[in-house]
Protein backbone atom coordinates (compact mmCIF):
# COMPACT_ATOMS: atom_id res chain seq x y z
CA UNK A 1 0.00 0.00 0.00
CA UNK A 2 1.63 3.62 -0.77
CA UNK A 3 1.56 6.39 1.21
CA UNK A 4 -0.95 7.58 -0.75
CA UNK A 5 -3.69 5.28 0.37
CA UNK A 6 -2.58 4.27 3.75
CA UNK A 7 -5.41 5.30 5.72
CA UNK A 8 -3.67 7.03 8.46
CA UNK A 9 -6.42 9.38 8.79
CA UNK A 10 -4.54 11.40 11.47
CA UNK A 11 -1.29 11.51 13.00
CA UNK A 12 -2.64 11.74 17.41
CA UNK A 13 -1.85 8.02 18.30
CA UNK A 14 -4.46 7.83 21.12
CA UNK A 15 -6.97 8.24 18.20
CA UNK A 16 -5.48 5.87 15.95
CA UNK A 17 -5.58 3.16 18.45
CA UNK A 18 -9.84 4.23 19.47
CA UNK A 19 -9.64 4.11 15.36
CA UNK A 20 -8.44 0.78 15.45
CA UNK A 21 -10.89 -0.71 18.36
CA UNK A 22 -13.33 0.42 16.14
CA UNK A 23 -12.24 -0.86 12.95
CA UNK A 24 -11.47 -4.65 14.89
CA UNK A 25 -15.12 -4.07 16.31
CA UNK A 26 -16.38 -4.18 12.43
CA UNK A 27 -14.43 -6.67 11.56
CA UNK A 28 -15.20 -8.88 14.00
CA UNK A 29 -18.86 -8.11 13.28
CA UNK A 30 -20.49 -11.22 12.23
CA UNK A 31 -23.07 -9.14 10.06
CA UNK A 32 -20.82 -7.33 8.31
CA UNK A 33 -18.15 -10.39 7.65
CA UNK A 34 -21.55 -12.22 6.42
CA UNK A 35 -22.20 -9.14 4.35
CA UNK A 36 -18.84 -8.96 2.65
CA UNK A 37 -18.35 -12.77 2.25
CA UNK A 38 -21.80 -12.48 0.34
CA UNK A 39 -20.57 -9.67 -1.67
CA UNK A 40 -17.16 -11.17 -2.67
CA UNK A 41 -18.44 -14.37 -3.80
CA UNK A 42 -21.26 -12.54 -5.63
CA UNK A 43 -19.10 -10.43 -7.72
CA UNK A 44 -16.46 -12.80 -7.99
CA UNK A 45 -19.15 -15.29 -9.49
CA UNK A 46 -20.60 -12.62 -11.93
CA UNK A 47 -17.01 -11.91 -13.01
CA UNK A 48 -16.10 -15.13 -13.68
CA UNK A 49 -19.13 -16.49 -15.34
CA UNK A 50 -19.46 -13.35 -17.60
CA UNK A 51 -19.07 -13.64 -21.12
CA UNK A 52 -15.89 -12.14 -21.62
CA UNK A 53 -17.13 -10.15 -24.55
CA UNK A 54 -19.90 -8.07 -21.59
CA UNK A 55 -17.39 -6.02 -20.93
CA UNK A 56 -19.17 -3.54 -19.01
CA UNK A 57 -20.79 -6.27 -16.98
CA UNK A 58 -17.59 -7.60 -15.92
CA UNK A 59 -15.78 -4.65 -15.14
CA UNK A 60 -17.97 -3.50 -12.91
CA UNK A 61 -18.35 -6.64 -11.21
CA UNK A 62 -14.64 -6.82 -10.96
CA UNK A 63 -14.92 -3.21 -9.64
CA UNK A 64 -17.40 -4.03 -6.90
CA UNK A 65 -15.25 -7.24 -5.99
CA UNK A 66 -12.30 -4.67 -5.50
CA UNK A 67 -14.08 -2.18 -3.52
CA UNK A 68 -15.83 -5.12 -1.35
CA UNK A 69 -11.90 -6.03 -0.78
CA UNK A 70 -10.50 -2.73 -0.38
CA UNK A 71 -12.59 -1.56 2.48
CA UNK A 72 -11.81 -4.55 4.55
CA UNK A 73 -8.13 -4.27 3.92
CA UNK A 74 -8.65 -0.96 4.78
CA UNK A 75 -10.33 -1.48 8.06
CA UNK A 76 -7.32 -3.80 8.68
CA UNK A 77 -4.71 -1.66 7.99
CA UNK A 78 -6.53 0.76 11.06
CA UNK A 79 -6.12 -2.35 13.06
CA UNK A 80 -2.16 -2.82 12.11
CA UNK A 81 -1.66 1.09 12.55
CA UNK A 82 -3.58 1.12 16.13
CA UNK A 83 -1.45 -1.59 17.08
CA UNK A 84 1.99 0.24 16.42
CA UNK A 85 0.53 2.99 17.90
CA UNK A 86 -0.45 1.00 21.49
CA UNK A 87 3.31 0.03 21.16
CA UNK A 88 4.85 3.63 20.63
CA UNK A 89 2.56 5.21 23.09
CA UNK A 90 3.81 2.46 25.72
CA UNK A 91 7.43 2.40 24.80
CA UNK A 92 7.31 6.28 24.97
CA UNK A 93 5.06 5.80 28.74
CA UNK A 94 7.98 3.75 30.04
CA UNK A 95 11.16 6.19 28.56
CA UNK A 96 9.17 8.95 30.55
CA UNK A 97 9.32 6.75 33.87
CA UNK A 98 12.83 5.84 33.55
CA UNK A 99 13.52 9.20 33.35
CA UNK A 100 11.90 10.22 36.32
CA UNK A 101 13.52 7.72 38.13
CA UNK A 102 16.64 8.92 37.15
Amino acid sequence: MTAATKPRLTEDEDEQVRMASEAKYLLDNPMLKAALEAMESEWDDIWKKTDAQDIKTREFAYRMLYAARKFKSLLTTIVESGRLSEIQLATREQSQKMLEED
